[in-house]
């Protein structure tokens, strides 16, 4: 079996404004603090997509004057033993979100996952239980935040984390 062609590429949904600020201070602090690499705060709605350039581009385009701006509330803090998981704060898995998800699958010709777990990343890395715990006890175990999500945007994600880069944003809801 052969790789797919391309590079590798997410879409993210990120909050603006003053709860971009704030989440944004969190995952610097966290970053430095355990120093590894900072990254901005965002919801995927689809990881890990192969593909070339232009095509990533088109595809995000069309998938995203499909979709209505919605609001995204955060909610409980958690940890996983996956690195792009290690601390995190669930986002509920309301209805447009979900929406939002299936269709970009479709778009993206992947099969939703049934398992949809969306999230917004605190904190990556491979830390021992006691210092995730040690963390979500420092930030308060639970988080009431939401932020509209007004724009889908495709990232380059192939290689280090230092190394993503935003490639564009989409409006949604805009044809």
């Amino acid at each position: 079996m052969t790789a797919p062609a391309g590079q590798k590429y997410s879409l993210w949904l990120m909050p603006e404004g003053e709860v971009r600020d704030r989440l944004t201070l969190i995952l610097k602090r966290l970053s430095a603090r355990f120093e590894v690499p900072e990254f901005p705060p965002h919801v995927t709605l689809l990881g890990s997509c192969m593909g070339e350039r232009d095509e990533m581009v088109r595809r995000s385009s069309l998938v995203a004057a499909d979709l209505m701006p919605f609001t995204i509330h955060l909610e409980k803090i958690d940890h996983r033993d996956e690195y792009f998981r290690c601390v995190f704060v669930h986002a509920e898995p309301m209805e447009p979100l979900r929406d939002a998800h299936r269709a970009v699958c479709w778009t993206f010709g992947r099969t939703p996952d049934p398992d949809f777990m969306p999230h917004l990343s605190l904190l990556y890395g491979n830390f021992s239980l006691d210092v995730k715990k040690y963390i979500m006890v420092e930030l308060g175990f639970q988080f009431d935040i939401q932020f509209e999500a007004p724009s889908l945007h495709l990232y380059h994600t192939e290689g280090a984390v230092e190394n993503w880069r935003l490639v564009e944003t989409f409006g949604l809801g805009y044809r």
